[in-house]
C-alpha cells in the first residue's frame, strides 16, 4: 500500500548503489549483486543501463525481475529496453501470457541447430519412415536439412504450468 510513495525512493537507492559500484577500482573476486523485483514499476533508474553494461569488471551482477517489455518501454525507451534485456545473460522465464513479451523471452532463450533427414519422391502414401528407408526404390531422394529454430517457441512459454519456467544460464555449464 505505500509502493507509490516509495517508489522514487527505492529507485534513487538503486542509482546510488549501482554509481557506487562503478566508482570502484576493478576486481575479479568481489560480487555485488543488485537485486530489483518489479524493475520497470519503479521509473527510470538513471544509472541502470551504465550498471548492467560496465559493472562486471567492479564485481556487479544484477537480477531483474519485470512482468512485461511493454512496462520497460514507458521509463526507458525502446533502444534501452533492448540493452537492458540483451545485458541480462542468464534468464528465468516463467509463463508469459503476454504474446509480445513470450516473443522476446523465446528470441533470448535463443536458437538451435537443426537437422532433419526428408524424403521426396517414391510413393504418395506415407507408411513411416522406417519403412520408407528398408523401401529404396529408385524414385526416392533424401537430403538432409539444416536449420535454425528456437529452443523454445513463444507459445510454449505462453503455456507454462504455474510456476513451472525456463533457466537460460549464460555461459559453458553443464
Amino acid at each position: 500500500d505505500q509502493l507509490e510513495t516509495l517508489k522514487p525512493i527505492i529507485a534513487a537507492m538503486a542509482d546510488i548503489i549501482s554509481k557506487t559500484i562503478l566508482s570502484m577500482e576493478e576486481s575479479k573476486t568481489r560480487k555485488f549483486w543488485l537485486i530489483i523485483d518489479e524493475f520497470a514499476s519503479l521509473g527510470r533508474i538513471g544509472s541502470v543501463l551504465d550498471y548492467l553494461t560496465k559493472a562486471r569488471k567492479n564485481g556487479g551482477r544484477a537480477i531483474l525481475g519485470m512482468q512485461t517489455v511493454s512496462q520497460l518501454e514507458i521509463p526507458y525507451s525502446r533502444a534501452e529496453a533492448h540493452t537492458i534485456l540483451a545485458n541480462c545473460s542468464s534468464q528465468i522465464v516463467f509463463r508469459v501470457p503476454d504474446p509480445e513479451t513470450s516473443d522476446v523471452m523465446s528470441r533470448l532463450l535463443g536458437e538451435a541447430q537443426i537437422s532433419r533427414i526428408v524424403a521426396s519422391g517414391g510413393s504418395s502414401s506415407s507408411s513411416g519412415a522406417q519403412q520408407v528407408f528398408a523401401n529404396k526404390s529408385s524414385s526416392e531422394n533424401w537430403q538432409q536439412q539444416i536449420t535454425n529454430e528456437r529452443v523454445i517457441m513463444s507459445s510454449e512459454l505462453q503455456n507454462l504450468e504455474s510456476l513451472h519456467g525456463i533457466l537460460n544460464l549464460a555461459g559453458d555449464i553443464p
